[in-house]
């Protein structure tokens, strides 16, 4: 795992009235000058007074320091233990049968002068609906997945959930774990998460300027129990939205996103997945999109990747295309369709169109009004034989 620095908690303090003074040179003395500057000093010294007054009551105090009596930058490392001499390791996998506990150690290192509070948990973990970036769980969640199977020994003492430690300075700890998964687990590739969470109060809460900000890092487990193992992959629903509002013409947005709907249907996870899109419309050439990468879709996971692309005006139908391929050799493929029309531009038209329509009916009622009614004084009846 790779190191990361922990929290740092900045305390601005308030404000300090303060007032300028300028003596000015070359003064005339006695008269209204010498009482008018008099009271234009005093008046820009009361407003001087005042303003500071305020931006001590709203804390506006300029840049914000360290807290006062801070022990400054603090630092911390935590990841899989590696024997001397051996190289890191990035996560934990391990292969295992039902009711067959597995152990393994952690390193958790304070690299700071003074002593750290670290909460240490087992989380479950999850792809993030959109996007699929790897997720942990809040330490307040309810972890009854995988992470259940997990147990933390610090010192000799199993740490239980909601636990913390106090690490000394500059002291790297070896935390030993055990997994066991249940009897009767079904056959398939489970992840968890072990997070060290540095808590470490610095300065005083009390203080209203008070800003404390807790850094955690999270080491990945695998579990795999052993058994007929499935991998696949899946495109769902494949379609495009306009983005940003853009407008061209009259309400043609050409900029746009790609959504590719992923699901891993299989019972291991997949690594270093990736999607290639394109368009293809009708007129036109076909058109590359940019190539999304994933590194991990855990068993079960849907989600949805999204692509930038650029849409071309009134072209008529486009047929959008994606391709999954995985660096273990699986490969997927979906696509959907989209209409690249300027919708302000038809609505426009047809406004066109009914003001057209309107206009001649007008035409003609006024044709029928401006004719000659037939006159009644001069009618002739032709005679009727006897």
């Amino acid at each position: 795992m790779g190191q990361g620095k922990a929290a740092r908690t900045v305390q601005g303090p308030g404000g300090v009235p303060g007032c300028w003074t300028n003596r000015a040179r070359g003064q005339r003395t006695g008269g209204r000058g010498e009482r008018g500057g008099w009271l234009a000093r005093r008046w820009l010294v009361g407003l001087l007074l005042l303003l500071g007054s305020l931006a001590g009551a709203l804390g506006w105090a300029g840049p914000a320091g360290a807290a006062a009596g801070g022990p400054g930058p603090i630092s911390f490392s935590f990841g899989p233990y590696a024997l001397p001499g051996t190289a890191p390791r990035p996560d934990f996998s391990f292969s295992l049968e039902p009711g067959m506990a597995v152990g393994d150690a952690l390193f958790l290192q304070n690299r700071s002068p003074f002593p750290q509070t670290f909460k240490l948990y087992a989380t479950d973990v999850y792809n993030q609906p959109r996007g699929g970036a790897f997720a942990y769980r809040a330490p307040g969640a309810v972890q009854d997945g995988p992470a259940s199977w997990i147990d933390l020994v610090v010192r000799g003492s199993v740490v239980r959930p909601g636990g913390s430690v106090v690490v000394p300075p500059n002291t790297a700890w070896r935390i030993p774990f055990t997994v066991m998964a249940p009897s009767g687990t079904a056959p398939g590739t489970y992840a968890a998460g072990i997070v060290a969470l540095d808590v470490t109060t610095i300065g005083s809460p009390a203080s209203k300027n008070f800003v404390q900000v807790h850094e955690g890092i999270g080491a990945r487990v695998f579990m795999t129990v052993l058994g007929h193992l499935t991998h696949a992959v899946a495109v769902g629903r494949v379609w495009v939205t306009p983005k940003g509002g853009g407008l061209w013409p009259l309400g043609a947005s050409r900029r746009a996103e790609v959504h590719v709907q992923v699901a891993n249907t299989g019972n291991s996870v997949i690594d270093e997945l990736t999607l290639r899109t394109s368009l293809d419309p009708v007129v036109g050439s076909r058109e590359e999109l940019r190539t999304l990468h994933l590194a991990t879709l855990l068993p079960g996971a849907t989600v949805v990747l999204s692509v930038p692309a650029t849409l071309r005006p009134i072209e008529g139908p486009t047929t959008v295309s994606a391709q999954i391929t995985t660096n273990s050799g699986l490969r997927a493929s979906g696509g959907g369709s989209t209409w690249s029309v300027p919708w302000g531009l038809g609505l426009l038209v047809l406004v066109l169109l009914a003001a057209l329509v309107l206009l001649r009916r007008r035409r003609r009622h006024g044709r029928r009004r401006a004719r000659p009614a037939p006159s009644r004084e001069r009618q002739h009846h032709a005679p009727v034989a006897p």
